[in-house]
């Protein structure tokens, strides 16, 4: 499969970095899309997620086939890579609206790079395609537009688009942060989609770790996730935490600080499967 992307699968250059991350009309800064580069790889706990993975859904009643797989926002296709080499009879189609990121992509003869708006993906849905695993990995909290009702419509949008292109009998995977507030539910995410959208603040919030901060983000509290899961059409299967242990004290001092900023309980990695 080509490696080329732009709308439609064919090769597109001279855009500037700065095209937006799955955030509509926001724009990221070319700072902000080289840190999704530095970030974190990929936890043994994931990978070892997927090993399991086939034997589960056999389990849950289903053939465990892997023949096509859709990583959305893939970004610089870490990810994929590593699906691709799970399930070596599956052929890969990364999605990102991001330029920049699909140019950091290594060469793969399984993996197709789509230059395209999670909240549109036209080509792949005209096309017909379907797929049998279809991949968030810490992707949706990104997808923000202005307002933070527009930002729920766009996230309902978006996994409405993946129910539109999963095969029968496949599956979904979201890897997403999952923020509790002590207040009311929603409380804390609104107030860090907020404080991480405010330009004047934004030095303020990149300290605590915020690399889209005077962009925005917007975490989900799991009762607001499931609703967002509900009103795409999809169905929860199982949940899993997982935490992320490894961090510096360093970070988990700042990481505590901007919990009790924001009035939460807890902020926390869980990866959902859906069908």
């Amino acid at each position: 499969m080509s490696n080329n992307a732009k709308p439609g699968g064919e090769a597109r250059s001279g855009k500037a970095r700065t095209e937006s991350l799955q955030t509509a009309n926001l724009q990221l800064s070319d700072a902000q899309l080289e840190a999704f580069l530095h970030t974190h790889g990929i936890p043994e706990r994931i990978v070892q997620y997927f090993d399991e993975l086939p034997e589960k859904l056999v389990k849950l009643g289903g053939g465990g086939r892997m023949r096509s797989i859709l990583d959305c926002g893939g970004g610089n296709g870490q990810y994929l890579d590593m699906l691709l080499d799970h399930f070596p009879q599956a052929e890969g189609t990364l999605v990102d609206s991001a330029q920049f990121m699909l140019d950091q992509n290594k060469s793969h003869p399984r993996k197709r790079l789509v230059l395209e708006n999670l909240e549109n993906m036209a080509s792949l849905i005209d096309s017909g395609q379907k797929f049998d695993l279809i991949c968030f990995s810490d992707v949706l909290h990104h997808c923000i537009v202005s307002t933070y009702a527009g930002t729920r419509a766009l996230q309902t949008t978006i996994l409405k688009n993946a129910a539109k292109l999963l095969a029968a009998g496949g599956h979904v995977v979201v890897s997403e942060r999952i923020i509790d507030s002590w207040i009311t539910d929603e409380f804390s995410a609104k107030l860090a989609y907020t404080l991480t959208r405010s330009k004047m603040l934004a030095n303020v919030t990149r300290l605590f770790g915020a690399n889209t901060a005077g962009v925005g983000v917007c975490f989900t509290p799991r009762k607001r996730f499931l609703k967002l899961v509900d009103d795409a059409g999809l169905s929860l299967v199982e949940v899993v935490l997982d935490e992320e242990n490894n961090f510096s004290l360093k970070r988990r001092i700042k990481i505590l600080i901007w919990l009790l900023g924001l009035g939460a309980k807890s902020l926390r990695h869980e990866l959902f499967l859906l069908k």
